[in-house]
């Protein structure tokens, strides 16, 4: 590695005598991490998931049926956030503004 941060022989790793591909993205216990250890790709996915989950369950809710607004603030408070904040000790204190916009217009 040179100061650039880029590799100048790049050695290919072996499994079985099989060369083994380079990813950009691994996830690892349910956590997406990347080549430059960003956390763009896992927090997508998790407010993909969550819109979803949110879009089902808000289609039960109506005036007159369905849910009341307390099942519904426990579902998200039980079901929907910690799909959210599932490992955010890790890249809680690392994400930059910008990300946190749509992770609060999920909450709201």
């Amino acid at each position: 590695i040179n100061r650039s941060k880029t590799f100048i022989n790049k050695i290919p790793l072996m499994l079985n005598n099989q060369p083994l591909k380079d990813e950009n993205t691994v996830k690892y216990l349910g956590v997406t991490f990347n080549t430059k250890l960003r956390w763009n790709t896992h927090l997508n996915e998790k407010i993909d998931k969550v819109k979803k989950l949110l879009l089902l369950t808000k289609g039960s809710l109506t005036r007159t049926w369905g849910p009341s607004p307390q099942l519904m603030r426990w579902t998200y408070a039980q079901c929907l956030r910690p799909i959210l904040t599932y490992a955010a000790f890790i890249w809680g204190k690392q994400i930059n503004k910008h990300l946190l916009i749509p992770v609060s217009s999920v909450v709201e």
